[in-house]
């Protein structure tokens, strides 16, 4: 029994350490699990606004402000991070989405100013969908989703894919900082620190 449970905790420890010496991602990966699609079929597909979505964004009072709501809140349904500050969102999206709500999609220029508004958005969005965003105790959930992940591959894109399927099923909001900075620290911080509780303060997830 205690030569298993060493065996088990020799494997995780060199999984951890594979974990944390890795160059995750790619720029082609990267933009496979975090960035939306910039082709209108491809946005069509996954886009798509229920009625409750478009009623949930029609409640904001200014045009771009309900397509900056839109936008965020497909984003959330679809890669399952919130809309970075100052992010250039690709035409098809903001054609698709604008396009079901009736709104120009120019405007959207006037929504990726409002830095404070976005957070207070995706608040909202988070309270209607019943998420929530990451903690620092959510890191062993992450290590234990990218360890399970690694013991059949070496490549980051399956490993994060994990990591990121994992939180999508934790209801948890996925890291929005840069296009992987907040997941991938997260994935070797905590494989340095053997899965133990985060240092200082909380990580800026939105």
């Amino acid at each position: 029994m205690g030569w298993g449970r060493d065996g088990r905790q020799a494997r995780n420890h060199r999984l951890k350490e594979r974990i944390a010496g890795m160059a995750f991602l790619d720029a082609q990966a990267r933009a496979v699990l975090f960035e939306p699609p910039d082709t209108h079929e491809e946005a069509l597909a996954r886009y798509a606004l229920t009625p409750e979505d478009v009623a949930f964004a029609r409640r904001r009072r200014r045009s771009h402000n309900r397509l900056g709501f839109a936008v965020q809140l497909a984003l959330v349904r679809d890669l399952g991070r919130p809309l970075r500050p100052g992010e250039t969102i690709p035409a098809a999206v903001l054609d698709t989405v604008a396009d079901q709500i009736g709104i120009d999609p120019v405007v959207f220029e006037l929504y990726a100013r409002r830095d404070e508004t976005r957070r207070e958005h995706l608040a909202e969005i988070v309270a209607q969908l019943d998420l929530r965003t990451m903690r620092e105790r959510d890191y062993r959930l992450c290590i234990r989703a990218a360890t399970t992940g690694a013991v059949a591959t070496e490549k980051g894109e399956p490993i994060v894919l994990a990591v990121i399927d994992a939180l999508k099923a934790a209801r948890i909001v996925v890291p929005g900082a840069g296009p992987t900075q907040g997941l991938e620290h997260s994935l070797h911080g905590t494989s340095r620190r053997s899965v133990g509780p985060a240092a200082g303060g909380n990580p800026s997830w939105t």
